[in-house]
């Protein structure tokens, strides 16, 4: 195990020393927790009728706090590695009588987030009796468990009919609209137990075959910046963590990713025009979680799709956009990842590439063989320890707002 110092040694050699891990997630995460905390009563769940009393406090603006970093340090350091390497995963199924599998996990691996599936939501009792379950199953000398959901609106509404909004995206036209959907939205699910949502959707998707399309605001890349940063805010509020996706941007073509790798020729000299609307969002929002989508662009990295990419992951959106929050992969049991890729390698690789959590929607028992794949190759050395802690760091920094609302 290392000591801070080491730690922050680590991450100067990595990238630049303008981004270092640990001091601006510290800041990203005392603005989110001071943006949660600091509002009218009650100050932990505003009431959803109050959506016009709420704080106006800035939400890219930061203080950094030095005694709340080194606890993050000790919370690390008190972590086995076989702890560190459960917090990197996140599990779901398909399958009605997998619940109980994915407690196990929990219990039994230290998996640090699950996401809600349709089958374990289709009702408000059925909702509310799993995410119990779930909680019952995390060891309480751990972090707080993600419960995370795919609750977009519109077409992906896994809790269709629980919930008071479920406009979809492309009816979201302003900002004001689109913060106080998510704000409303966001209540009742932190009203539920859930802390994660995977939304909003900032993918620039003009082309009406594409099967995204409806999915994602109307608009050119700043007006997408713009409505995704106030969802963003309104979830925010809420004490939600909402997770914009898919980055670095699905190109606007009828290849749908969970069945195959849609292709997208941009050159080097596009990436930011490309990829504007995530820049400004992390410039204005601050999300601290942000999804990769598996696309690949071979005029960038001809080798690997994008979430296994080191140049878009860790060299292009820690180094050159400068964000410093999880990162998170799109499913990686999706058709798009999977074909031509071997389990094994995927895992590796995208922990190489610089994701923080890898999320895995299938039977349980695949989910364990992974966890057992990332923890033998920090063991035999294919992968470092020192790795597997500037995750974890993140995800420790993301994890502490989560006491802080829940």
């Amino acid at each position: 195990m290392m000591d801070p110092d080491q730690i922050l040694r680590i991450s100067k050699s990595l990238r630049s020393t303008t981004f270092l891990v640990g001091l601006f997630l510290a800041v990203l995460i005392t603005g989110l927790i001071l943006s949660i905390s600091t509002r009218t009563d009650p100050p932990m769940i505003p009431q959803v009728k109050s959506v016009t009393t709420r704080s106006k406090r800035p939400h890219n603006t930061f203080p950094p706090l030095k005694a709340e970093r080194d606890m993050i340090f000790d919370q690390l350091s008190n972590l086995t590695l076989e702890e560190k390497i459960g917090q990197m995963f996140m599990g779901g199924s398909y399958k009605s009588d997998s619940l109980a599998q994915q407690v196990e996990l929990i219990s039994t691996y230290h998996f640090g987030g699950i996401i809600l599936m349709g089958i374990n939501v289709t009702d408000t009792l059925k909702t509310k009796e799993s995410i119990d379950k779930i909680n019952k199953a995390q060891d309480s000398d751990l972090p707080p468990i993600l419960i995370a959901i795919d609750e977009e609106g519109g077409s992906v509404s896994r809790l269709w009919g629980q919930l008071t909004d479920q406009s979809a995206q492309p009816d979201l036209n302003t900002e004001k609209l689109a913060n106080d959907t998510a704000y409303r939205r966001g209540t009742e699910l932190h009203d539920m137990g859930i802390n994660v949502n995977f939304a909003p959707v900032v993918d620039y998707i003009p082309d009406q075959g594409s099967f995204l399309y409806d999915r994602v605001f109307r608009g050119d890349r700043d007006q997408i910046a713009k409505l995704g940063s106030a969802m963003v805010r309104g979830y925010r509020d809420a004490g939600i963590i909402a997770v914009p996706k898919h980055f670095p941007g699905h190109p606007s073509t009828p290849i749908d990713s969970h069945n195959a790798l849609p292709t997208c020729d941009i050159s080097t000299s596009q990436m930011d025009e490309y990829t504007s609307q995530f820049r400004y969002m992390i410039d204005t929002s601050a999300p601290v979680m942000i999804m990769t989508g598996h696309v690949l662009f071979p005029n960038i990295d001809d080798q690997n799709l994008s979430t296994l990419s080191p140049i878009w992951i860790d060299e292009y959106l820690r180094g050159d956009l400068g964000y410093q929050g999880v990162v998170i992969t799109d499913g990686m049991m999706m058709g798009a990842i999977t074909d031509g890729h071997t389990f094994e390698g995927n895992i590796i690789n995208a922990v190489k590439a610089g994701n923080d959590i890898l999320l895995y929607v299938t039977e349980p028992r695949y989910q364990a063989d992974a966890y057992k794949i990332l923890l033998n190759s920090v063991r035999n050395g294919t992968i470092s320890e020192d790795r597997i802690d500037e995750s974890v760091y993140r995800i420790l920094q993301m994890k502490k707002v989560l006491e802080e609302t829940h």
